[in-house]
């Protein structure tokens, strides 16, 4: 089996790969403008980077740092390999082909959602920052003249975890726990700081949902979905419905993805990552009275008009409130599945909002009575604002960058008005992500995503910017 390193395969990609992608380097999501800059060392926010630094070095002698070194391999045969178990299937070129073909033309192109961010950075790799050796010496002088941020490796892995839930949602939670781990591998090596990892994650999720925008991508998730459901004999089955007031279907609770078998925990009080959360609390609070401040607080009124207002004025319309109602309605949908999903993961750990681990005010103090009770992590706001984002690129590719950056905001906010940690907003959003992807394999969800997207293409058609 051919196993190749980033570097190798970066090297390679021409001879082996050459027409296998779905779509071009410009065609994707740019994470120079979505994401914010990789921490400078002299910040609060490289507090967090370096005390997991501290941790990824500690854990190298044991079981998990030996998995580790193995996760430094790099591509779609080590892909097959290690989500073959969690997805319950030989995955291979042979013995899968349509899953393959799905995998690598997705995979090559996801692949490039880092490149730009990489190359505009060029951040230090930590082993780097530090003139210390890693776990995978072999590696060093190669990724030495790649940028760090964000995380190529964690973008592929995470990548890989999403497409094949999307086929299995069955085994969702068991193929994001090894995504998940693929990415924190990276930190236990030294290649990359938590930040690369996290903002890697966010490449992917960025870069799986671009896709569903393309014809040719969605007929080959459909035979490698047909293939699957032949090989396992098993047919697509409707799983037990939940129907809101207004009318509306939803999942069966257990149906949603579970953070709390795929996401670590939240960090406690005593833990070193706690002390990360601390600085982004710090730097929140500076920036209320400001009009970033402004902003957060009215991000806290999550409402699908407002939504629509945000999204109509980055895609250049005004939103009057009676404009595209089922796209409204698919919005408010995703707002409720997301907080569904979210609910179990929250009840389970109830971690204490900032503002009430402080006792501090808020910049929302009318809503601190209300969010006592509710769990910290993750961050429904976060969840919903990235799941929402990743929506509406598939809807409008040309103003993806600033709808994503817009999405990413969302989280951003619940930090600066208090009630939430950095970690529950990250957490949140993968949670966002991890629930759109469950979504897409649900056909009621998907029929109903045609129905907004055939009005979104008439509203076009019919209707100036």
């Amino acid at each position: 089996m051919l196993l190749l390193t980033g570097f190798q395969e970066t090297a390679w990609a021409g001879i082996i790969e050459r027409d296998s992608s779905f779509l071009t380097l410009d065609d994707m999501p740019n994470a120079v403008v979505y994401l914010p800059p990789p921490p400078d060392t002299a910040s609060l926010q490289y507090v967090n980077d370096w005390h997991q630094y501290i941790w990824g070095k500690s854990v190298r002698p044991t079981k998990r740092g030996q998995m580790a070194k193995e996760d430094a391999k790099f591509g779609i045969q080590y892909m097959l390999e290690i989500f073959s178990e969690p997805f319950g299937l030989n995955l291979s070129k042979d013995n899968t082909p349509e899953i393959y073909k799905y995998l690598r033309y997705s995979l090559r192109t996801i692949d490039r959602c880092t490149k730009k961010a990489k190359k505009h950075y060029m951040r230090k790799r930590p082993y780097m920052q530090f003139n210390e050796a890693t776990s995978v010496p072999k590696d060093e002088k190669v990724l030495s003249t790649n940028g760090s941020y964000p995380s190529g490796h964690t973008n592929y892995g995470w990548a890989t975890a999403l497409l094949l839930a999307e086929l299995n949602p069955a085994r969702q939670d068991t193929l994001l726990a090894r995504g998940y781990e693929y990415g924190q591998s990276r930190v236990i090596t030294g290649f990359h700081y938590q930040s690369d990892v996290d903002a890697g994650r966010l490449t992917a999720c960025a870069g799986a949902a671009r896709l569903h925008a393309e014809e040719d991508f969605m007929k080959q998730l459909e035979r490698a979905r047909k293939e699957f459901n032949a090989l396992t004999a098993r047919k697509y089955v409707l799983p037990a419905r939940q129907k809101g007031k207004d009318g509306t279907t939803f999942l069966a609770p257990d149906d949603y993805p579970d953070g709390a078998k795929f996401l670590p925990a939240p960090p406690d009080t005593m833990s070193m990552r706690t002390y990360g959360d601390w600085a982004q609390h710090c730097i929140g609070k500076s920036l209320r009275q400001t009009a970033r401040g402004a902003q957060a607080r009215r991000d806290a009124a999550w409402q699908a008009d407002s939504i629509m207002q945000e999204y109509s004025r980055l895609a250049g319309f005004k939103y009057d409130g009676t404009r595209l109602p089922l796209l409204k309605q698919l919005i408010e949908k995703i707002g409720w599945d997301v907080s569904k999903a979210n609910k179990g993961v929250k009840d389970m750990f109830r971690r204490k909002r900032p503002y009430v681990q402080y006792a501090e005010g808020t910049l929302v103090p009318g809503e601190e009575a209300s969010h006592i009770n509710s769990g910290s992590y993750p961050s429904s706001h976060a969840a919903m604002g990235w799941a929402t984002a990743l929506l509406l690129i598939q809807f409008d590719t040309a103003h993806q960058d600033g709808i994503l950056k817009r999405g990413y905001e969302y989280g951003e906010s619940r930090i600066i008005t208090g009630y939430h940690y950095k970690s529950d907003v990250e957490a949140g959003r993968l949670m966002g992500a991890a629930t759109l992807v469950r979504l897409f394999a649900d056909a009621a969800f998907c029929k109903q995503l045609k129905k907004a997207k055939a009005e979104y293409a008439d509203f076009l058609a019919t209707h100036k910017r």
